[in-house]
């Protein structure tokens, strides 16, 4: 509850800046999640079940980027938590990394010269996509500056993220371990 002393348009404008602000810190607080679990993704993918695509289901991956060399599958307890994908390099040094929660497409990472960075992956040096409920809700260039989500390259980018998270998912599917 806001107190206010003073005129009522004074009260009233209070409380739609306390309303911001609450919004605001809400939607903070769901990015802060989001980074903290895509930390602690970096910081035990070593020790999730790894694969790594053959040439068969690298020609069924459906992209709007063709030249995906290699895609690394990360799975914790049968759920896809991380892909790395891997442009070949004599055309492009573009990387991307997902990150998923509970089967949903959390965060996107996509490095333009990720096949030229000797440092740890934890360095974020790329565009960086954030989603809440298959929802693109913020979008960062390189330097870590938001994007417009309405700039129509933002919005494709978020498109096709999505679009590749489902199958990335579906692929994953392929290495689930039947038995619970």
């Amino acid at each position: 509850m806001i107190y206010c002393f003073g005129s009522c348009n004074s009260c009233e404008e209070q409380e739609r800046k306390y309303d911001v602000m609450t919004r605001q810190g809400i939607f903070q607080a769901r990015i802060d999640d989001i980074r903290s679990k895509v930390k602690y993704i970096e910081q035990h993918y070593s020790g999730f079940t790894q694969h790594e695509l053959d040439s068969a289901e690298l020609a069924l991956f459906d992209s709007e980027y063709p030249f995906w060399r290699k895609i690394h599958l990360y799975l914790k307890d049968n759920d896809l938590t991380r892909a790395k994908l891997y442009a070949d390099f004599r055309k492009d040094s573009t990387t991307e990394e997902y990150y998923f929660d509970e089967g949903e497409l959390i965060y996107a990472l996509i490095e333009k010269k990720g096949l030229e960075e000797n440092e740890p992956d934890s360095l974020v040096k790329g565009e960086q996509y954030f989603f809440i409920r298959q929802t693109l809700v913020l979008a960062l260039d390189e330097n870590g500056k938001r994007r417009a989500l309405k700039d129509n390259m933002v919005a494709i980018s978020g498109i096709d993220l999505k679009k590749e998270a489902e199958q990335l998912k579906a692929l994953a599917a392929n290495y689930k371990d039947p038995t619970p």
